[in-house]
């Protein structure tokens, strides 16, 4: 009984996803899904021709006292500056910032992040009053803070050369609202891209840099690098392309894996990533220049501490390729982290229509824009029944609160719920033989037992959640009041 209670997870009141193993015990008959986002069919919301595109590298936030979407992105020029009242139709104001070709009509942000790579503000609403925007730029071959009062006039922070690593770097705070500071971690994390030796390559891989003031930052350590599945998904990815006519040139000696990129970011008390997975498919030394060339995917990875990361969904892309032609078949950005608009998850992402480098890709008139694909509430993983019931047991848990609050979709099945005892024997007047099954789709129904919810009994002790399944998506849990 001891070593039971050991091993009793203390939740609170903090919502459960299921994108890893963290709190399920034992599982039969349900499988975990990785849900692809679906892609807005207005895409793309942002073109060279409608914003002067050069890649969507860059940040999408939603400005909550103006009521504002607000991004900014790489262009010609440099930075370039776009808003939106509804985050589907864009307008790139004249800001009359920056001369461009003789002109300061235009939309470009001066002494903003270099080239508008991965580097744009991010951050809002984290130094107290001031409510500053802050992101990492990119000089000398190292990193520098910058910050600004409003997203558009930016200046250095005074600081030591940090963050040394790789042209690609992602910062995020490692806490908000609904994922509270953990004790002892720092409060920024910056992922760097480093270079890793997997096999006989050095390899793009993602480094993690810490930060207390978003001034003084730790040496880069690596926390994930690709293995021996990513270069066998190299084979699986450019040989779809090749057989759909997308590529060119491809030499099978020179077929790996990469981590081109993370975007990570907190979401209800873990850290989620966006690894942008690049499959090689050609040294280009070998027609006479450089780099690599092939495409790239989105992937979806998860932390408990941002040291540990796990591979989400069997590595397939959180965000579906185009088909040939489409203007994103080839490489793909995401943002720098999703925003949640009511019951939804909307993510936003850079794409183009040709690969890495743009020389291998038959489709060689390059097109390149911002695009947004969306998910339910929690919508990332799920776990899913089909005809036969299936069950999902949780470790022991302690909880908060007096009512247990589901997010599911089974408009043609069942969900239904027993609360255990440690030993696994349901508690009386809860188990699911009593739980008012829940036939229908909600991010937030309250499941009851013979029509009552009340569970302020239970918080004192250690339970276990048995989840019985029919024809169901389960996304989360939580106990509120």
């Amino acid at each position: 009984m001891a070593d039971l209670h050991r091993r009793v997870l203390s939740i609170g009141t903090q919502k459960q996803l299921f994108v890893d193993d963290y709190v399920i015990d034992e599982i039969a008959g349900v499988s975990q899904v990785l849900n692809s986002a679906t892609k807005h069919e207005a895409n793309p919301l942002l073109t060279r021709e409608k914003g002067d595109f050069g890649q969507f590298y860059g940040t999408v936030l939603y400005d909550q006292d103006q009521r504002l979407f607000r991004a900014w992105y790489m262009g010609r020029g440099g930075v370039h500056y776009a808003t939106s009242h509804d985050g589907l139709q864009w307008e790139t104001p004249s800001l009359g910032l920056a001369e461009f070709e003789g002109s300061r009509e235009n939309n470009i942000v001066p002494s903003g992040p270099y080239e508008g790579l991965d580097y744009c503000p991010e951050m809002r609403g984290i130094e107290g009053p001031d409510r500053v925007y802050k992101c990492l730029r990119y000089l000398n071959w190292t990193w520098m803070p910058f910050a600004s009062p409003d997203g558009l006039h930016w200046s250095e922070i005074p600081a030591p050369p940090i963050v040394k690593g790789g042209d690609e770097c992602k910062t995020c705070k490692t806490h908000d609202a609904a994922s509270p500071h953990p004790a002892g971690l720092p409060k920024y994390a910056a992922f760097p891209k480093l270079g890793a030796k997997v096999g006989k390559y050095s390899r793009r891989s993602v480094g993690l840099s810490w930060s207390d003031d978003y001034v003084h930052w730790s040496p880069p350590v690596l926390v994930m690098a690709p293995d021996d599945q990513d270069d066998e998904n190299a084979f699986l990815r450019v040989g779809e392309a090749l057989e759909a006519g997308a590529i060119d040139l491809a030499w099978p000696e020179d077929y790996r894996g990469e981590f081109y990129h993370m975007c990570v970011f907190p979401y209800e008390g873990l850290y989620l990533g966006f690894v942008d997975v690049f499959y090689i498919c050609v040294e280009l030394w070998r027609i006479g220049q450089l780099n690599q060339g092939g495409p790239d995917e989105v992937q979806l990875t998860s932390s408990r501490d941002l040291i540990h990361w796990h591979r989400a969904g069997n590595r397939m892309p959180i965000i579906d390729n185009g088909g040939l032609g489409d203007w994103d078949a080839g490489w793909k950005s995401t943002t720098n982290r999703p925003l949640v608009i009511g019951d939804e998850i909307w993510i936003y992402y850079g794409a183009n229509n040709t690969d890495h480098g743009g020389l291998v890709w038959k489709d060689t008139l390059r097109t390149a824009g911002l695009g947004l694909a969306k998910l339910r509430l929690d919508g990332f993983v799920s776990l899913d029944a089909g005809e036969a019931e299936g069950t999902v047991t949780t470790r022991p848990l302690r909880f908060e609160g007096n009512q247990l609050v589901i997010n599911a979709q089974c408009k043609k099945g069942s969900v239904a719920v027993a609360i255990l005892d440690l030993e696994g024997r349901p508690i009386a007047g809860l188990d699911a033989a009593d739980c008012d099954t829940f036939s229908g789709d909600s991010v937030r129904h309250t499941v009851t037992w013979r029509n009552r919810s009340d569970l302020s009994a239970l918080p004192s002790q250690p339970i276990r959640l048995c989840f019985h399944l029919r024809n169901a998506k389960l996304y989360s849990f939580v106990f509120g009041s």
